[in-house]
């Protein structure tokens, strides 16, 4: 998403139109790619007739311009993300975001688990918590500074573990965090 082109020097030669981005699938990209050129006569990625080249996914971005641009993969399999510059132009200037999302949401798979460990600490924060805020309550005798720093203690892991938790869904539903929850998420680590 959010593909942005510019060229270094502000100038724009005579018919560039941009450049190309997209996904091919990796079992297929030497056998879709028209070798030796790589790029057609009208400045676009030339690609071989084959069945596969319906799964290959395109976008092109004019220089100056931003374009957002979903990509829906309707096939399973590992893909090739590329960037193709079939234009004249050698002075570009490229940035932006790319966000995947798996079957589990935007999340790497790899780090699914990690939803479920802060659950689990969550848990066990709040537990324990209430445990010692009872133990506490029932012998006020008992009640000095160093037990409320655990206690301190007990809520602040229980405050970074819903922080966290918070985080992660955010990343896994939308792909992107805001640097307020992660700033508050880190320093609750702390």
């Amino acid at each position: 998403e959010d593909i942005r082109v510019t060229n270094t020097w502000g100038s724009i030669e005579e018919g560039f139109g941009g450049i190309q981005i997209g996904l091919i699938p990796w079992n297929d990209l030497h056998q879709l790619l028209d070798d030796p050129s790589f790029c057609a006569d009208d400045g676009s990625l030339s690609l071989k007739e084959l069945e596969s080249k319906k799964e290959v996914r395109m976008v092109k971005v004019p220089i100056g311009k931003t374009v957002t641009q979903r990509m829906r993969i309707t096939a399973t399999g590992v893909y090739a993300a590329f960037l193709s510059n079939c234009e004249t132009s050698d002075d570009l200037q490229i940035s932006g975001r790319i966000f995947v999302k798996g079957v589990n949401g935007y999340l790497p798979d790899n780090r699914q688990g990690v939803l479920t460990l802060l659950g689990w600490c969550l848990a066990a924060h709040i537990i324990i918590g209430v445990v010692w805020v009872a133990l506490l309550a029932s012998n006020k005798k008992l009640l000095h500074e160093p037990h409320c720093a655990i206690a301190a203690c007990i809520a602040s892991g229980a405050g970074e573990a819903v922080c966290y938790l918070q985080l992660l869904s955010e990343i896994s539903g939308t792909g992107e965090s805001s640097a307020l929850l992660e700033g508050v998420s880190q320093t609750m680590s702390i």
